[in-house]
């Protein structure tokens, strides 16, 4: 909202607020009786949550005059120069035959898939909606991520992770409210 000149609401900002609460509830959830290498991961994970949002913000401002395919391709190969340094000093110990055949499905499906099919439709989605939804709908991924630990990792459910989703959700039904009545309002008005 503030950087890209949505207008507040109560709606809105409960909206996003209850996003970042059930967040942090997943975290809490999460972190309960961890160690240490738990609070650094819960950390370092707020700290891509930020460039996340940097991200959608950046994204959503160039989408106004660029096509959001063309936004993916620059996001992409602006990126490689940041990767460079740590692929040179991680080269040494790099041995391709080292990894199976799931190991190399994953690593393409993490380049085709996440990277340009996920950035595209993320762009070509906020090109269409306002910051502040694509904010609130930011709350939902940490929560796909936690489900998918569930499938994927074999990771442990927690009860607390149920209130973490329900929070969340009510976020993004409270945003999506909001968004409903705005487009009535505009409607009504024309």
């Amino acid at each position: 909202m503030l950087f890209l000149g949505d207008q507040a609401s109560w709606r809105k900002l409960s909206a996003i607020a209850l996003a970042v609460l059930g967040v942090l509830i997943l975290q809490l959830g999460a972190s309960l009786n961890e160690t240490e290498g738990a609070l650094l991961g819960g950390a370092l994970v707020f700290a891509a949550v930020c460039c996340e949002s940097t991200y959608t913000l950046v994204g959503k401002t160039l989408t106004r005059s660029i096509d959001p395919l063309l936004v993916t391709f620059l996001a992409s190969a602006l990126s490689i120069p940041l990767f460079i340094p740590l692929a040179i000093w991680q080269w040494p110990n790099f041995t391709p035959q080292d990894f199976d055949a799931g190991v190399w499905t994953a690593l393409i499906w993490y380049g085709v898939g996440t990277l340009a099919l996920g950035s595209w439709l993320w762009y070509a989605g906020v090109q269409k909606a306002e910051g502040s939804t694509a904010a609130a709908f930011m709350g939902v991924m940490p929560v796909s991520a936690l489900v998918l630990s569930y499938i994927l990792l074999g990771e442990a459910f927690r009860w607390i992770h149920l209130a973490g989703f329900a929070v969340v959700f009510a976020g993004v039904l409270l945003m999506s409210w909001e968004h409903a009545r705005m487009s009535k309002q505009d409607t009504d008005e024309s």
